[in-house]
């Protein structure tokens, strides 16, 4: 990871230093069309003095001399038009997030009581946009990002790395979340879109986060980081529904690259989805959405100590996902939003599960074979399960122009005993609250600051779980009477 913050870090400082360089060498006032101009003419003048300097026999030294000197000086101008067309495609932007998180849970299993607190968590975010449109038909969007606990330390060892002792050493987490390529097929009403997709913080995330649509899929169908291909048709140039598009998307979730060695018997977990997008009629500025989702090859269980895994099989099952989403944004100019999320999951289960040893002191013995929602012991590995999942929520912007015209809403969702986020696990809150078997709210308000460059969000999350399962997915669910409890503000700066 580091080694990849480094890579990351240089490349900005590159892109800085060109900056720094065209601010000292270039007019900014120069238009891309004369910049253009100039670089042509500098390319064909550098191939004149090139030839005509081949051209030259040996001993004419003194006119050799002249024309390497103008070539330098050429090659210097030349430079600065390269730079200049690198920074003029590619634009871009950045976000600043701190939040401070307060959690507090009571739970109940086999009739031993838990609870625990977590106060006065903090973190920082910050992540840089970018947009390059490269012609007509190509344009390539990134996003790199940044997350970080304040003060994070690593604990472990004898020696322990403490956060502030560790100054202009490159910690938390730095990666590339999006970068993608869409491609717009010439004279067709088709895109290509390829690369590691904006498949995170869909509809009605945008609420939440005070801004627009950033994703394609709705949060609740997805909501992780995902590489693939995405083929959109715009039907509405084929037919009176407006905004309507047919998308067909392929990812690779899991990839083993090991396989070749045989090393792991891990499949490569594929997924396809099928979707049609719309307006909902008579509606402006809402969004209807159906999709069908096929997921290939889940991955087992892995090694989670104490429990040690002995015997694992290549996947343990198939999932099939059924999404509806509705939206309406600012309804009829009365500053009211609202939508409805429904999703139905089938799990195909196959008869094979990941076979767990635990370690003691006094050796290893077997604990259980577990699958997805099922187990060896309790007699219901193999099983196919069946879950659903609603969401819902209103946001409402108050007519305070005061205090800059606020918002409030309110979201509510409830999961049946099957129910998983697994694709809604890239979730960037604290708790998964889509996850839940049971019920969820969260209130929230916001308070813009600057305009759209600077906002505050203050709320608080409610999770009532009638079933919790400590390994996530896998073996048979667990009833549970726990309610998790998350108060938090949140401080957003985009420039």
């Amino acid at each position: 990871m580091k080694k990849n913050g480094l890579q990351v870090c240089i490349f900005l400082v590159n892109i800085l230093i060109i900056s720094a360089g065209y601010c000292e060498e270039t007019n900014s006032t120069t238009s891309v069309a004369d910049m253009m101009n100039e670089h042509n003419l500098l390319k064909k003048r550098i191939l004149e003095l090139e030839q005509k300097l081949a051209d030259k026999k040996i001993g004419q030294n003194n006119d050799c001399q002249s024309i390497r000197q103008e070539l330098d000086e050429l090659s210097k101008r030349l430079d600065v038009t390269e730079r200049k067309g690198i920074l003029d495609r590619i634009n871009f932007s950045g976000e600043l997030r701190t939040r401070m998180d307060d959690l507090d849970y009571d739970n109940e299993v086999n009739g031993t009581q838990g609870h625990g607190t977590l106060h006065e968590l903090w973190s920082n975010r910050f992540r840089l946009n970018m947009r390059a449109d490269i012609n007509d038909d190509l344009v390539f969007h990134g996003r790199l990002s940044y997350y970080k606990f304040w003060g994070y330390s690593k604990f472990e060892g004898v020696f322990r790395d403490w956060d502030y002792a560790t100054f202009h050493i490159p910690e938390g987490t730095l990666h590339v979340e999006r970068a993608y390529v869409d491609y717009f097929l010439p004279k067709l009403p088709v895109a290509i879109t390829f690369g590691r997709l904006p498949a995170s913080e869909g509809p009605p995330y945008e609420y939440k986060e005070y801004t627009t649509r950033k994703s394609t899929w709705p949060s609740l169908l997805n909501d992780i980081e995902a590489d693939g291909i995405i083929t959109t048709v715009e039907l509405e140039k084929l037919s009176p529904i407006k905004h309507s598009r047919f998308r067909l998307a392929y990812c690779k979730v899991i990839q083993n690259y090991l396989k070749y060695k045989n090393e792991m018997s891990l499949d490569d977990a594929r997924v396809m989805v099928f979707a049609f997008e719309s307006e909902l009629p008579k509606i402006s500025n809402s969004l209807f959405w159906l999709s069908y989702t096929q997921i290939f090859d889940t991955a087992p269980m892995w090694d989670t100590p104490p429990l040690d895994v002995v015997n694992d099989p290549g996947n343990i099952g198939d999932m099939s996902l059924y999404t509806l989403h509705m939206q309406v944004n600012k309804f009829k100019q009365t500053g009211l939003s609202l939508f409805t999320s429904i999703c139905f999951f089938h799990l195909d289960a196959t008869s094979e599960g990941a076979v767990l040893n635990i370690d003691t002191d006094f050796g290893s013995f077997y604990y259980n074979e577990v699958g997805f929602y099922g187990d060896r012991n309790s007699g219901t590995l193999g099983k196919d399960r069946n879950a659903f999942c609603i969401y819902a929520g209103i946001n409402y912007t108050l007519p305070i122009p005061l205090l800059k015209n606020p918002e409030i809403g309110i979201e509510y969702n409830h999961g049946s005993k099957y129910w998983t986020g697994l694709t809604t696990s890239g979730n960037r809150d604290i708790r998964n609250k889509l996850d839940v078997n049971g019920d969820a709210v969260e209130i929230y308000y916001i308070q813009p600051i600057s305009e759209k460059y600077m906002f505050l969000r203050i709320g608080g999350v409610w999770m009532d779980y009638d079933y919790y399962n400590i390994m996530y997915v896998h073996g048979d669910q667990t009833q549970s009477d726990m309610v998790l409890k998350n108060y938090y503000a949140v401080c957003y700066v985009r420039f």
